[in-house]
């Protein structure tokens, strides 16, 4: 048969392949269900438990045992043994209260998540306009004050499962607070710490108490100093707080603490620049002055914990603008600050090309540190590990609301990650959960 033959008997034959195809193409579909129908279930509970949550939200669907094995206890075993996931950003401003908007870093997605404001506060029925605000995150759970009625609240939550604990009055003022949150991986149980920054004048502090380098009393005479109080909050004993240890700083605390090793850093800031570096360890109930010397020139900094080591993200600059951001890491050895990374020029000009301040909000944990301008869309991100910087897609949050001052968290989406402090899923009476698009509130964009 000639090569013409056989390409006219070809064309003349299409649907003839297209059905052999569709055929081959069942049969292949049907092999497939038999050979996942036959995988036991604990052999697909750990394919099912290491899948990128988006994904795992989506094959919920396929059946109910798959919908329900969330609150599975042998499930939740095998999702704690899943090592550290990426991070992923969460950004929120407090002109949305309602609303927060998180990056996907696998998937290169934006996505809006509302906050569980749906519940009641002192027993007082809900009026649905509570806020509520990030201040804290760890181990897949995010901590949030709500404000209602004249009261702030401390609500723990999993973004993931909706799970929630019941609202717990905050002794303090959230605005002169600095949070922070360490879970014990064995246990499950976390604690809450929050710092609250109170100004004193000179006349009421007690010298010898004062965490400065400085010692001769002209010094003393013109420096402001602030006493920091500890509260503490245990998910071993809820709905109560003790009292952790004070501490007298000079100056007043900077935002952008970090928790590394169970251990909380805070950057003490003076009248014009950070000066100092202190930390909390939460095992001994104890603080103390880190004896470091802050790097020159720097206007603001951000600290994050890189896999048990200490970062520092900063801002460098004269006259309140910055030209420089640099990042060092803690060397707990000589008590300095090494140089690891730097914004290259090109980036630092289209970075700030929206925000004549030139200043930023960092968060990061792990191996991506995430940069938001302020006032701008503009979102960076620099892998440590691979020592390269991109840009993000532009953050919806940001593109609504473009002259806000945004805060933000990193926080592991995790579903072993529970509320109540325990070692075994939350139950589905605290949970509000069946889809990722739908009930947990997650819009794709």
């Amino acid at each position: 048969m000639s090569d013409e033959e056989t390409l006219y008997d070809f064309n003349t034959n299409n649907s003839n392949v297209l059905e052999l195809d569709n055929r081959f193409i069942e049969e292949d579909n049907r092999e497939l269900d038999s050979r996942w129908g036959s995988l036991p279930d604990d052999l697909i509970d750990r394919i099912l438990a290491w899948l990128p949550l988006p994904s795992f939200f989506g094959f919920r669907s396929v059946c109910r045992r798959w919908n329900d094995i969330l609150y599975s206890p042998s499930f939740y075993q095998l999702c704690s043994c899943v090592p550290q996931t990426i991070p992923w950003l969460i950004i929120s401003a407090y002109e949305s209260c309602k609303t927060s908007a998180t990056y996907d870093p696998l998937t290169n997605r934006w996505y809006m998540y509302k906050f569980p404001t749906n519940i009641c506060c002192g027993g007082k029925n809900n009026n649905n306009n509570n806020l509520s605000h990030p201040i804290a995150a760890a181990d897949g759970l995010l901590c949030s004050s709500m404000f209602q009625d004249g009261s702030e609240y401390l609500l723990i939550c999993n973004p993931m499962t909706r799970a929630c604990t019941k609202p717990v009055p905050i002794p303090v003022n959230c605005d002169n607070v600095l949070a922070g949150m360490i879970v014990d991986k064995k246990t499950r149980t976390y604690q809450v710490i929050l710092a609250e920054c109170k100004s004193y004048s000179r006349t009421n502090i007690e010298v010898s108490s004062v965490s400065s380098s400085s010692s001769s009393d002209t010094e003393l005479e013109e420096a402001e100093y602030c006493e920091v109080c500890t509260f503490i909050y245990d998910s071993r004993k809820p709905s109560t707080w003790r009292n952790g240890a004070n501490f007298v700083i000079e100056g007043h605390l900077d935002v952008g603490s970090a928790t590394c090793n169970n251990i909380l850093y805070f950057i003490t800031h003076g009248a014009y620049k950070p000066n100092g570096l202190i930390a909390y360890d939460v095992t001994y109930n104890r603080w103390r002055r880190i004896n470091v010397t802050m790097p020159r020139l720097l206007l603001y900094a951000y600290l994050v914990d890189h896999h048990g080591h200490l970062l520092m993200i900063g801002g460098l600059g004269k006259f309140s603008v910055t030209t420089k951001i640099w990042i060092w890491k803690l060397d707990t050895s000589d008590d300095d600050w090494v140089l690891i990374g730097k914004l290259p020029p090109k980036l630092f000009k289209e970075f700030f090309s929206m925000t004549p301040s030139k200043y930023f909000m960092c968060a990061g944990q792990g191996n991506l540190l995430y940069l938001c301008a302020y006032k701008s869309t503009k979102c960076l991100v620099y892998n440590i590990y691979q020592k390269n910087w991109h840009f993000l897609p532009p953050c919806p949050l940001l593109v609504k609301y473009p002259s806000v001052t945004p805060s933000g968290f990193c926080f592991e989406p995790r579903l072993d990650g529970s509320v109540l402090g325990k070692f075994q899923p939350d139950p589905k009476s605290i949970c509000i959960n069946n889809s990722f698009r739908n009930c947990m509130k997650w819009k794709d964009l």
